[in-house]
């Protein structure tokens, strides 16, 4: 039986009209980058202006300096409907060496699939198609489908619980079915050896269980830890932010929300350990997207945090920040509404980890080569936030130095020319859309350094 230990009445409307966008840490400035996409749900950046973005549908789209491409560099066969689709993408660590992009898509009729394709230059080669690991697909409902790198090389796989009872979703049953997990692989898809689970007959690729409708994972590039988010029933308005460890049950179904340690009657495996969420919300925010700020471009008060966006139905959507403590195992919060229970009944309490607002559902959120965010909606939009000056820090490693010169000298376009969206941003400094010798006498007033972006 379900058992949801933190309830409570709440009423929140979901507004109709639209929000214009809007990021409220000063200095940074939010513009949209392109639209006209369809149901778009990630996307992997290829350099600073080039970008490839999954559509539900299949297709893989192409943007080269904020331009849509006509035709996509890939279509894979999908299952239709609301939750079904192509989902995460990710590049391999050693992108640059092998051209390896990894995709989780849920095939026509059949299964979900994680696949490895090589990207041409031109294309992702569908007769390149590796496939790394196959799930059942056991409904047409919470597919997740994100994927990630640990430091370590590993592939991580979020996949939701399909509304299946099985052992990974707290069910005494006979068998155990990947669901409700997040998967740890190696890139050739065989188990890793320090899998928690590796010696467990049908539990060797899980690396946590216990989840419901999870649709984000992130990992922290300074621990290498794995974040996650959860969307609560629709009924409880119960959506987490956790921190997985190696072996965490996250509760579901039997509990979700904050809960006594352990609660009674989740499924054990060894090796296993409950734990309680990091964060909790008291409106039906749907968290989706989870990403880590490593560049120090977009200011020191961002630097290395956490961002969680939101995907409900709604024409505001937002994205949380938080502060992570000394440890980064859990949050610190400066408002006392919610430092003392790390829940946010409602947007007003969570006032103070709003990040940005007003899109539509959020889909993913990834940072660029040059330490720029991007959101990608379902909407088929894609924006960007970035500082509101240019920077010249052209490869977000915190200093200006000869390789931002070298990358400058790349961007020259002389008096009159038009520079990509991604050198105005770095060294466009008198705002006139070229990259001339005014910039040039611009940026070389700043290179006494290093200097670190504050």
């Amino acid at each position: 039986m379900r058992r949801f230990l933190l309830m409570w009445t709440v009423s929140c409307a979901a507004g109709s009209s639209l929000t214009a966008q809007t990021v409220h840490e000063p200095g940074l400035i939010l513009e949209t980058v392109v639209a006209g996409l369809q149901r778009a749900t990630s996307m992997v950046f290829l350099d600073n202006s080039t970008f490839l973005v999954n559509e539900q549908s299949g297709r893989v789209r192409l943007v080269q300096n904020g331009v849509l491409q006509p035709q996509p560099v890939l279509t894979v066969p999908v299952t239709g409907g609301l939750e079904p689709g192509l989902h995460g993408m990710v590049k391999d660590p050693d992108f640059a060496e092998n051209g390896f992009i990894y995709a989780y898509y849920s095939r026509a009729g059949t299964n979900i699939r994680i696949s490895r394709f090589h990207w041409t230059g031109t294309e992702l080669d569908a007769s390149s198609e590796f496939v790394v690991h196959e799930i059942p697909a056991m409904s047409t409902g919470h597919h997740g489908g994100i994927l990630a790198f640990g430091l370590d090389g590993t592939l991580f796989v979020c996949n939701g619980d399909q509304h299946v009872n099985t052992q990974t979703t707290n069910f005494n049953t006979a068998t155990t079915i990947e669901v409700g997990v997040v998967l740890r692989m190696n890139r050739d898809g065989s188990v890793p050896a320090d899998n928690p689970f590796a010696s467990v007959s049908g539990w060797e690729y899980i690396y946590s269980y216990g989840g419901r409708n999870q649709y984000g994972i992130g990992i922290d590039p300074l621990t290498g830890e794995l974040w996650q988010s959860e969307n609560g029933p629709d009924n409880g308005f119960l959506d987490e932010v956790n921190l997985m460890t190696a072996g965490t049950n996250s509760g579901w179904e039997e509990v979700f929300g904050f809960a006594p340690t352990p609660p009674a009657g989740l499924y054990e495996v060894d090796g296993a350990h409950y734990s309680d969420p990091e964060f909790v919300t008291g409106v039906k925010a749907s968290p989706t997207a989870v990403t880590f700020q490593p560049s120090p471009v977009m200011g020191a008060n961002v630097w290395n945090d956490v961002f969680v966006g939101e995907g409900h139905f709604s024409s505001n959507r937002r994205i949380y920040r938080f502060d992570l403590n000394n440890a980064r195992d859990g949050f610190v919060f400066g408002d006392p509404n919610l430092s003392g229970d790390h829940f946010g009944a409602t947007y007003v309490e969570m006032t103070s980890i709003i990040f940005a607002e007003g899109f539509q559902i959020i889909t993913d959120i990834e940072i660029a080569p040059n330490g720029f965010m991007y959101v990608v909606t379902w909407a088929g939009t894609v924006y960007r936030i970035r500082p509101d000056h240019p920077t010249g820090d052209a490869d977000a490693d915190g200093d200006i130095d000869k390789a931002d010169f070298a990358q400058m000298q790349t961007c020259f376009t002389g008096a009159g020319g038009n520079a990509s969206a991604a050198c105005r941003a770095a060294f466009d400094f008198d705002s006139d859309d070229d990259i001339d010798s005014a910039d040039f006498a611009a940026y070389l007033d700043t290179t006494s350094g290093p200097i670190i972006l504050q």
